[in-house]
């Protein structure tokens, strides 16, 4: 039989390792992209007019692009709860 310091370590080395098992499959679970398969598109905003005019009514807002697809009679949401 091992003496309790023996199995107090062999404790504490595989709660070590286990540890580091977990955090090297989460740092490689979280990707920027998230593994979707997506093509990522970057707008940037037109260049600003000339000092004298006044700047793009758009300047400053935010849009976001919904999934809604309508076909002939009927609407599909590709993936979002009604």
């Amino acid at each position: 039989m091992a003496s309790p310091a023996a199995n107090l370590w062999v404790l504490l080395g595989l709660g070590l390792a286990g540890i580091l098992l977990v955090s090297k499959k989460l740092k490689k679970a979280v990707r920027e992209d998230f593994g979707a398969f997506i093509d990522k598109l970057l707008l940037l905003p037109p260049p600003q007019p000339a000092p004298p005019k006044a700047p793009h009514p758009l300047t400053g807002l935010s849009f976001a692009v919904s999934d809604v697809l309508r076909y002939w009679l009927w609407s599909s949401r590709l993936g979002q709860d009604a």
